[in-house]
């Protein structure tokens, strides 16, 4: 039997408003779950040391309100865990013109957790960035 996991993205922000709201952003509808050998999965690890890539578009974060501002944390919702630890997880981000993935690994990323053992649990699981990630409000993100 195939293990599931939800791939959907759930963003918190911290935007630089006046009065320092936090406003929290989701992407994705829920509605589709991927397998534990599909990609990406973010604690996805069929194949040792696997490196996965998302691209979230810029016109997604708006259409959810998002506005220019720091990031402060990223959380990835689980429906089935696979509960094996992941050493040296890592999450980073990337302001990008790119509108697609590459089939190679791009450079220049900003590491905003990590590197840890992670062990994913049921529901969200939510990463807080040792330091937030400036979003410039047109870019696409690549995570």
């Amino acid at each position: 039997m195939e293990t599931l996991k939800k791939t959907i993205l759930y963003i918190f922000i911290l935007l630089s408003f006046q009065a320092y709201s936090q406003t929290t952003i989701t992407i994705g509808s829920g509605s589709s779950t991927n397998t534990n050998t599909g990609y990406p999965a973010p604690y996805g690890n069929w194949y040792f040391g696997a490196k996965h890539q998302m691209l979230i578009l810029a016109s997604e974060l708006g259409a959810q309100g998002m506005t220019a501002g720091d990031i402060s944390s990223l959380a990835f919702k689980v429906a089935t865990i696979e509960g094996t630890p992941l050493t040296d997880f890592t999450i980073k981000i990337k302001n990008t013109s790119s509108l697609t993935t590459l089939t190679t690994f791009e450079t220049g990323l900003t590491t905003v957790y990590g590197p840890q053992t992670y062990t994913e649990s049921n529901g969200w699981n939510a990463h807080t960035f040792s330091s937030p990630f400036y979003w410039d409000g047109t870019s696409n993100l690549l995570i």
